[in-house]
């Protein structure tokens, strides 16, 4: 059956059918915007006051951390016209245009909105106001905000503009609000680990102003420690000044200040920040001996327009093969002694007692700046080597906590982005429920099961339930990844599209069939049950394996399982492979782009969960080119054009 049957072309791209496009103005909303009057009622203490910097384009919630109040009787006209209420949605018309705010109920009430911002009030029993939120900051509505943007300078958005603005809305607001609360759990997921980050992160500092100062000493350590001058410790040379005519693509990795000067970190490993920094086409004979980089060296920044510009520093720790050249504006350190760790360096400069010392030799007013010969008078306390290297592992481990929290972070904010992606365009159905126990309801396009609507955890139970019969067995029960994968290409043949499947590591991945319901409902239906052999464990089919079948033949056909034999022996890297690969294609056919072995490895690269795969023998050029003519084969009779 043609997608045209479930789907249709919008101004706003393509949508389910039963979605409708509309203004905002045809929602009756209401809508207004701060005046230029609040001047007079600034204040140190009062109400919110809340600007452009309280959006964000990461979240619709609103930015609380720097807040301004103003002090106004609430019967005052325009306290009561611009007075926020729980619901409201906020979208920046001026300069930045199209940032989204959406008021919960953290934020104090009265609380107010300045003239940059519109108010857009909906009717709650008729629309989704956090649904319209999360809507109005992806995609197609953000393009368009874009577009208004670059129209010029002075860019920016009026009330009758804001009224004109698209929504593509979902047939009936429980639709809207599982859509907006599945989004939203994502978000309190995403801001609970940057509570703990935070955390972990004041514990590091209060750990360093302890140990760095010795005021806290380790276990099986005593003595005195020593304060010793930069200059009894490092040599100081300049870095080398190189014009933009030899800056190139190829060379030598040319660390310029503002590289060092831009991270948002104190300690700077090259390795990890400076990998697509400019190189610098001379000879490597002309470079001075003092401006290359070796393991352990130091680098500062010698000017900057902020306080802490000068203590910013590079630790340069197991650097790429090709050499780093220190450049302009910095001051290159290079160990004199044995004296001080290498990872110890990593810490021993972040103490507020060090930075205050940059401080007070920086000179300047707009731009402050330090002379080698005043940080060599900068003194360090430095405890015995044995000691720095034991309280640098203490640092590093915290270090290496927060680093596996911001990872899972990126991971998070990953999952909302596809979440968004395929929810707020239709292309994954949700029903009434709360995100945690709302199934998805999707349009099955093709084959038995057209037309016919599931619940599809119910639907991926009963897929679970067929695979596990059919590829499982006592001494190899079906597995979680190897399902997964079979799933993927089961949907992908019979309705030749997928939904809600992620980039995640081990290749397509729907978090929802595991977390949502699909295999709880398998085993308590008796379809599936849980077996473990050893090392491997997975499901095998239950003693209601029977009524599963009859669903299964009653939506799918048998015809998709013969076709799945042809995986039965494939390894589990080759699934990965082939499915990767497919899922790469997808997505190129969905942009418009030529299904290509450069264009495929490109989607690959691209992707931060996906990147790591080309670094594996499994995902060698080779590989790649014999997966893209699999695909080609395996979906062209269900009229996959290639």
């Amino acid at each position: 059956m043609d997608l045209r049957a479930a789907l249709k072309q919008t101004e706003l791209g393509v949508i389910p059918v039963d979605w409708e496009v509309k203004q905002i103005g045809d929602l009756k909303p209401f809508v207004t915007s701060g005046s230029r009057a609040w001047a007079t009622f600034y204040s140190e203490h009062g109400s919110p006051f809340i600007r452009i910097t309280n959006l964000s384009r990461d979240c619709i919630y609103l930015d609380l951390q720097d807040l301004r109040f103003v002090n106004i009787a609430k019967n005052e006209t325009e306290a009561t016209r611009t007075a926020l209420q729980d619901g409201d949605v906020l979208i920046s018309i001026t300069a930045d245009i199209g940032i989204i705010g959406y008021v919960s109920p953290k934020l104090p009430k009265p609380a107010y909105i300045n003239q940059h911002i519109a108010l857009v009030r909906f009717d709650p029993g008729r629309t989704s106001s956090k649904f319209v939120s999360y809507f109005l900051a992806t995609g197609q509505p953000q393009s368009l905000f874009r577009m208004l943007t670059d129209s010029g300078a002075k860019a920016g958005m009026n009330l009758t503009t804001v009224q004109h603005v698209l929504l593509a809305l979902p047939p009936t607001i429980a639709e809207q609000h599982a859509i907006a609360e599945t989004l939203s759990d994502v978000d309190a997921l995403i801001e609970s680990l940057e509570r703990l980050i935070a955390k972990k992160c004041d514990v590091k500092q209060g750990a360093m102003h302890d140990l760095l100062a010795g005021k806290k000493r380790l276990a099986g350590f005593s003595g005195e420690w020593e304060v010793k001058p930069l200059g009894d410790l490092f040599s100081f040379s300049g870095g080398l000044s190189a014009s933009r005519d030899q800056l190139s693509t190829e060379g030598f990795c040319y660390l310029h200040y503002g590289d060092i000067h831009m991270s948002k970190k104190t300690s700077v490993d090259v390795r990890s920040e400076f990998q697509d920094i400019p190189k610098l086409d001379i000879p490597l004979n002309q470079v001075p001996t003092v401006s290359l980089l070796n393991d352990g060296d130091v680098v500062f920044v010698d000017a900057s327009e902020d306080d802490e510009g000068t203590s910013k520093h590079v630790v340069i720790v197991n650097p790429t093969r090709v050499p780093f050249i220190s450049g302009l504006h910095t001051i290159v350190a290079k160990s004199r002694t044995d004296g001080l760790d290498h990872q110890y360096r990593r810490h021993c400069f972040q103490t507020s007692a060090v930075k205050s010392q940059f401080s007070f030799f920086a000179v300047g007013t707009k731009v402050s700046g330090i002379s080698k010969t005043n940080i060599a008078k900068i003194t360090l306390p430095v405890p015995p080597v044995p000691e720095q290297t034991a309280i640098a592992a203490i640092l590093s481990e915290m270090d290496a906590e927060i680093a596996v929290l911001e990872t899972r972070i990126a991971k998070a904010r990953a999952l909302k982005q596809g979440m968004m992606r395929e929810l707020l365009t239709g292309r994954i159905r949700l029903g009434s429920a709360p995100s945690h126990i709302a199934p998805f309801s999707v349009q099955r396009n093709t084959g038995a099961a057209a037309n016919r609507p599931h619940n599809l955890h119910i639907n991926e139970a009963v897929v679970i339930a067929v695979l596990a019969k059919r590829f499982g067995s006592t001494r190899f029960p079906l597995g979680r990844f190897r399902r997964t994968k079979l799933s993927y290409l089961l949907h992908r043949r019979v309705e030749r599209m997928v939904d809600g499947y992620l980039k995640k590591a081990a290749g397509p991945y729907n978090p929802r069939i595991r977390y949502g319901g699909a295999e709880k409902i398998a085993i308590k239906n008796g379809y599936v049950l849980e077996h473990r052999n050893g090392k491997y464990d997975g499901f095998l089919a239950g003693r209601n394996i029977a009524e599963a079948e009859r669903y299964f033949e009653k939506w799918y056909g048998s015809d998709v399982l013969r076709w799945l034999e042809q995986f039965r022996h494939k390894k589990n890297n080759e699934l990965e492979v082939l499915t990767t690969i497919d899922l790469a294609r997808e997505d190129l056919r969905r942009e418009g782009k030529v299904v290509t072995f450069d264009n495929v490895k490109e989607v690959i690269r691209k992707h931060p969960e996906w990147e790591a795969k080309l670094d594996r023998d499994v995902f060698s050029d080779r590989s790649i080119n014999l997966a893209i003519r699999s695909c080609e084969n395996l979906f062209a009779a269900d009229g996959d054009d290639h």
